[in-house]
């Protein structure tokens, strides 16, 4: 099975503003919902130094195919540093994957390209040094090349460094001077000439640092541009995010949902609709400083927030499907929205000849169909493509016509009603056709004139007076419930081999010195999986499916001889090994963690809260620990 992840998440809080100026309400609205963005990627000699930034950039251009985009909209994706005069000299900013003479193109047909340019990164740089006035003065410029001027327009920067356009030699010619000279230069030319002609245009810039960035720095240059008018339906004013790598997919991600308006706003007295199979909701809450509010759910939970500062987020993991409410006293603004994954499901058949295809939930169990999304389905049949559309619950069968075809399918968002984020797994397989194959008569080659005498000579023979001769002893004949027999026992045979490569069913659990941090469920006729463990200072550090070759990453195998998994990882870290795990034994990680692996007969540890008395599970298990009781005081329950 070939699995291609295609991620498309935002899970985390949208992030606290800066400064709000309004502008002509007429040029930033989006009523119109057309959309054009310019991405600027930093291609700077920095980005090749940590493995996880060239791959944190791929993945968050490569999220960009998921988006719904309005109708008409146009997106430019540009490579950035600083321009250098050596070895021929390199341009400060260029055009990563244009469309004829114009580095916008259609968003519409954004699946087709995108590739082109995630190919490039991480092996090009433009140089050593980060030129941020250049790459936003060239994007601005861009933007108001268009003639669409009703359109929302914006910049996403993405950078690992400060603004740094010469440190080395004089060697890069957009400026003059020393060292601090051209920086000075460049901050100079940005904030007087750059930031106010984007501001008088509405072009917002959203600035998205990762790795040792100047917090300050980019914190400047957000308010100093566009800013949504009054009557925009952006709730959300431009403002610097800053992100670990790998985080930098869903925070682009949740930029976009601002700017085209795709999360969904209520007031606190209306109901938020939750799918059964989302994986995770987020619900972002604006309120008064000091306020607090209560979020019920549809099986009696309650979360209790609120408080210090005017803005709180919530993050539900495998929340229940249903209406949630928020209940304060006061009428609140909230924005919200889910999070799930899929996957295309092909079902070989067992006999006949028609092979059965769905998309299901592939990170949890739910069976529900309400509030489905309307999918795509692509599927490559021996090298031919179909796409067909179908949501959850629905079947589409194919009928096969040769002894074994290849099956490619992966599913994509078509329309969706719900301010749902979609991620999508792709999946291959190979069906056989299970009709009865009919098979040719072998031709006979043999001289006619052969044939003939040996005829004759049979012929020559009666049976029933020389029974004993050769030539009337009949071929000995396999009794049919023999062939039946042997099927069966064969069929078996290759289930238990096919059997024994999967991986156990259950729970991986990451725990360390503090506790447990995380789980991760090994579905039912799994091969193989990869996680990687994200670390969270104030959270605390969790469990995530990753892909083998991934940063950091474990891979899991089918162990042998009496071991069950095989984990080898981290990758990319220059440490990686190969360890063995056993059901009921604990493995040591890197970093202080350990694993262990939970199924019908290892249950995890009840964790007893010694702070409440009255609890039942600490009575239970300090009776057993500290009391024998007499067979006498069975039947007597006040003793």
């Amino acid at each position: 099975m070939i699995k291609k992840y295609i991620l498309i998440v935002a899970t985390t809080a949208l992030i606290a503003g800066i400064l709000a100026v309004p502008v002509n309400a007429q040029e930033v609205q989006i009523s119109d919902n057309v959309t054009n963005v310019v991405v600027l990627v930093d291609f700077s000699g920095s980005i090749t130094k940590d493995p996880r930034y060239p791959e944190a950039e791929r993945r968050a251009l490569q999220n960009l195919v998921n988006v719904d985009w309005p109708a008409g909209s146009k997106i430019a994706i540009l490579a950035f540093g600083a321009a250098d005069n050596r070895n021929g000299g390199k341009p400060s900013t260029f055009a990563m994957c244009p469309e004829g003479d114009s580095p916008l193109r259609s968003a519409s047909n954004i699946r087709s390209w995108i590739e082109q340019c995630v190919e490039v990164i991480g092996t090009n740089p433009v140089g050593p040094n980060t030129d941020h006035n250049k790459a936003i003065k060239t994007a601005v410029e861009l933007l108001l090349s268009e003639v669409n001027k009703t359109s929302s327009k914006f910049i996403l920067l993405m950078t690992d460094g400060k603004l740094d356009v010469d440190n080395i030699n004089p060697v890069n010619p957009d400026y003059t001077g020393n060292s601090e000279d051209r920086d000075a230069q460049a901050i100079d030319e940005l904030f007087t000439e750059v930031l106010p002609l984007a501001r008088q245009n509405g072009i917002q810039i959203w600035p998205v640092g990762f790795g040792d960035v100047n917090r300050i720095e980019l914190n400047g240059y957000a308010p100093e541009g566009g800013q949504p008018g009054p009557e925009s339906c952006q709730r959300e004013i431009p403002r610097a995010v800053i992100a670990e790598p790998e985080d930098l997919p869903y925070e682009i991600n949740k930029i976009i949902r601002q700017v085209t308006c795709l999360a969904e706003y209520i007031q606190s007295n209306e109901e938020i609709v939750i799918p059964d199979y989302a994986d995770s909701a987020t619900i972002n809450i604006k309120h008064q400083e000091g306020e607090t509010f209560q979020i019920q759910g549809p099986s009696g939970e309650e979360i209790e927030s609120g408080g210090a500062g005017t803005e709180s987020t919530i993050e539900i993991e495998n929340p229940t499907g249903g209406n949630w409410q928020i209940i304060s006293d006061t009428p609140l603004t909230a924005g919200y929205w889910w999070e799930s994954s899929f996957i295309p499901e092909i079902t070989c058949p067992t006999e006949g000849d028609i092979v059965e295809v769905q998309i299901v939930p592939s990170n949890n169990d739910s069976n529900s169909t309400a509030l489905s999304p309307l999918f795509n389905l692509d599927l490559v049949i021996n090298g031919e493509k179909e796409t067909i559309q179908l949501e959850l619950g629905e079947i589409t069968s194919l009928q096969i016509t040769d002894e074994e075809v290849n099956i490619f399918a992966e599913a994509s968002v078509s329309s969706i009603d719900q301010p749902g984020i979609l991620s999508f797994e792709s999946i291959q397989s190979q069906c056989k056709n299970m009709l009865e194959i009919q098979i040719t008569p072998p031709v006979i080659t043999e001289d006619i004139d052969e044939i003939a005498d040996v005829a004759v000579e049979i012929d020559e023979h009666d049976c029933e007076l020389t029974p004993e001769s050769e030539k009337c002893e009949e071929p000995f004949k396999i009794p049919w419930w023999l062939i039946i027999l042997i099927l069966i026992t064969s069929s078996y045979l290759i289930w238990l081999f096919l059997k024994s490569r999967k991986l156990k069913e259950g729970t991986f659990v990451l725990f360390d010195s503090t506790g447990e941090q995380g789980r991760l469920r090994v579905r039912k006729n799994t091969n193989s999986l990869a996680f990687n463990i994200e670390q969270q200072n104030d959270v605390g550090s969790r469990l995530l499916k990753s892909k083998p070759e991934e940063y950091g990453s474990y891979e899991v195998t089918k162990g042998k001889k009496g071991v069950d998994f095989v984990i080898d990882g981290p990758t990319g870290s220059g440490e990686a090994q190969e360890k063995h795990l056993s059901i009921g034994d604990e493995l040591e990680l890197d970093n202080g963690y350990k694993l262990t692996f939970e199924d019908g007969s290892n249950k995890k540890p009840i964790i007893v809260d010694m702070e409440n008395p009255f609890d039942e599970q600490a009575i239970s298990s300090s009776n057993e620990d500290n009391k024998t009781v007499d067979e006498g005081d069975i039947n007597d329950p006040f003793k």
